[in-house]
């Protein structure tokens, strides 16, 4: 029995199978960034979605645990780099790089995408929703978290005792872990009865 390997022609089918049951799968309507789930510890929020093209734009609704961007920021699609600050649990947040693309090439599907900046740490929900054909209205949700980068997150050294901190160091707290942050560390005594001053070099210093 001879086995032929597979040819072009029948590899490309095949690809073009699997996106066609991936693009299935997503339905009219899904979203594609942040992950589910994810944790962000980034200032800076990248989120992306897709509508079915052909369905009634004029019904999209993009919100932000439960903030109607497209309304409160008066845009209907399509749209190009629209920003604005939104309030979003009580924080103002700068909302950026708005845009709305019409039937991506060599695809049937519209394209959402924005940052969002400041959102208030901790869990956050996307949804995106659009009417199909007959009026049905079909949601995509996606849940993530927020948190402080980590540069930011460590607070300043504890001179007076053993205080326990997030990264569970055994010896005080560190003050930043940002390169060009200097170490503060207290004024330590030495056996013959001098002091080192508190302050050390910034770790760029060394670069």
């Amino acid at each position: 029995m001879t086995i032929r390997p597979p040819t072009l022609r029948s590899v490309l089918g095949m690809a073009l199978a699997v996106l066609a049951v991936g693009a299935a799968c997503d339905g009219p309507v899904s979203l594609q960034t942040p992950s589910p789930s994810q944790l962000v510890d980034d200032p800076n929020v990248a989120v992306s979605g897709r509508v079915s093209h052909g369905l009634d734009e004029t019904s999209v609704e993009l919100l932000v645990d439960g903030v109607d961007l497209f309304a409160e920021l008066g845009v209907v699609p399509p749209f190009v780099n629209v920003a604005g600050v939104v309030q979003i649990g009580g924080v103002p947040v700068q909302v950026s790089e708005l845009t709305w693309s019409e039937q991506v090439p060599s695809t049937s599907f519209d394209t959402v995408s924005f940052r969002l900046t400041g959102l208030a740490d901790g869990s956050h929900q996307i949804e995106l929703s659009v009417l199909d054909t007959v009026g049905a209205e079909r949601i995509a949700t996606r849940s993530f978290s927020t948190t402080e980068p980590l540069s930011l997150a460590l607070e300043s050294w504890d001179a007076g005792g053993l205080a326990p901190n997030t990264l569970g160091l055994p010896f005080g707290k560190a003050a930043s872990a940002s390169l060009g942050a200097g170490l503060a560390g207290g004024v330590v005594p030495l056996a013959n009865g001098e002091t080192i001053r508190e302050g050390l070099p910034s770790a760029a210093a060394a670069f």
